[in-house]
């Protein structure tokens, strides 16, 4: 908010070769507190206030002499540009109630006096804090640790650990995944482990706000820095993170433009809002994550290379759900039951056919295509248990096929079924990076008969 959005005009002046008759009357008429003295050209030349009356009064001065020979010729001014909040600052410095505004040849162009300035930034401040308050509610509905973070095998286990260590610090992190592995999660995770988790946790979409929006919606901007711009302004993404956590979501997409500024953000700690002379100090830990090669597109000059390097202090990657299937029969048990509350749907399970349909499946949404098969076959199931035909979409031509067991050479039964299930075992072993539980799960056994069929087979 600037001074002239305040400022009161037209202002009452007078010239200082006028006498003190003249200015008394104006008092008199026109209820004001200070004159400010102009010449022929109306620049300000000093200022003429009601202590002044009182000096004429005490001092039995005579009401010819002109204006200019008592005015307060040291006049602290302020231009229309000025932001409210300085010019405050400065009259309480000063320790005057009124300020001429200028324009740049110092001619006088309106008045703020330190009560305008001081309700205009009580409105500013009720009109930030609610809207703070809203957004800082909005992210505080749903909380995610690293426990939501679903998974047993390698991969995820040493994601884990070193995002839990990256939380302790202040730096800036980098989370590269395919779409719909989980990189709000993660970061949500990493911003409640560390220490700013009572601080706000913002999240900024960069490729679903407009080119010509995005500087506004991440620095935000001043009350009538351009048309349309709401009254009172508004506050960045970077001001509402202040002390906490910004998410910078699909930073791929940020236009080269915004990237040299949110550079300079990322190094100065300082953002500039729209229509606002002075910079804002912000205290911020920035996540961004992307779905896209940034290094590549730093080669093909379609990402800055210098941001890149800001961005990529600690660098996190979510593997796609194809590369991580022995955690698939964990995220089917943990959706059956989420996914079953919210649908008011009794779900007892899944078969192992559909569980190994669902395994099997390559998954080119990730986590998110799983749950929406999931909500999609439990909303529409006629049984309390899935079964393959719950997931039609799922099992056409997309669906890679497993090595099927060779054929074995002629000989006992007993030596065919021992052989078959030793083949079988390994394969599913292999298959599921030599998780157990997700082994017994793909082949549709209990863990117990697993574990007697390893030892009975030796591949314990």
């Amino acid at each position: 908010m600037l001074v002239s959005d305040i400022m009161t005009q037209p202002v009452i002046t007078v010239q200082g070769n006028a006498s003190l008759r003249e200015a008394v009357s104006l008092f008199r008429h026109k209820q004001i507190y200070s004159l400010p003295v102009i010449d022929e050209q109306g620049v300000i030349q000093g200022l003429f206030t009601k202590s002044h009356l009182l000096d004429i009064i005490e001092k039995e001065l005579s009401l010819d002499l002109p204006v200019d020979s008592i005015m307060i010729r040291r006049v602290v001014t302020v231009g229309p540009n000025t932001p409210v909040e300085q010019a405050y600052n400065l009259a309480l410095r000063q320790g005057v109630s009124r300020l001429p505004v200028v324009d740049e040849n110092n001619r006088v162009i309106g008045i703020v006096t330190g009560n305008d300035a001081l309700q205009a930034l009580e409105r500013k401040t009720r009109r930030s804090l609610s809207y703070y308050q809203q957004e800082l509610t909005r992210t505080r509905d749903y909380q995610y640790t690293f426990d939501n973070l679903i998974g047993r095998g390698e991969r995820i286990k040493w994601l884990k650990r070193e995002a839990q260590v990256a939380a302790r610090t202040n730096s800036t992190i980098l989370i590269s995944g395919e779409s719909g592995t989980g990189k709000e999660l993660l970061a949500h995770a990493i911003h409640c482990a560390s220490p700013r988790s009572n601080a706000p946790f913002i999240k900024v979409n960069c490729a679903a706000v407009p080119e010509h929006l995005l500087e506004s919606e991440l620095f935000g901007y001043e009350e009538g820095s351009f048309t349309g711009a709401k009254k009172g302004g508004k506050l960045g993404k970077f001001e509402l993170a202040d002390g906490g956590t910004i998410f910078l979501d699909e930073i791929g997409d940020m236009p080269l433009a915004m990237q040299a500024k949110l550079l300079r953000v990322l190094q100065e700690r300082e953002v500039e809002k729209i229509g606002r002379t002075d910079v804002v100090r912000v205290d911020v830990r920035v996540i961004a994550a992307t779905n896209k090669d940034l290094e590549q597109m730093v080669k093909e000059k379609e990402f800055r290379e210098d941001l890149y390097y800001r961005l990529n202090v600690i660098d996190l990657h979510l593997p796609a759900l194809r590369d991580r299937r022995e955690d698939i029969p964990l995220l089917i048990e943990h959706f059956l039951k989420t996914l079953g509350t919210e649908l008011g749907r009794k779900i007892k399970g899944i078969t192992p056919q559909a569980e190994n349909l669902l395994v099997q499946y390559d998954w080119p949404g990730n986590i998110r295509e799983l749950r929406n098969s999931l909500e999609r076959a439990i909303a529409l199931s006629l049984n309390d248990v899935l079964d393959v035909e719950d997931f039609k979409g799922l099992s056409g031509d997309d669906v890679p096929v497993k090595p099927t067991v060779p054929v074995m050479p002629v000989g006992t039964l007993a030596e065919a079924v021992e052989k078959a299930e030793r083949e079988t075992i390994k394969n599913a072993l292999s298959y599921t990076n030599y998780n157990k539980v997700a082994t017994a799960r793909v082949l549709g056994v209990h863990r117990s008969l697993l574990y007697r069929k390893l030892k009975q087979l030796g591949l314990d």
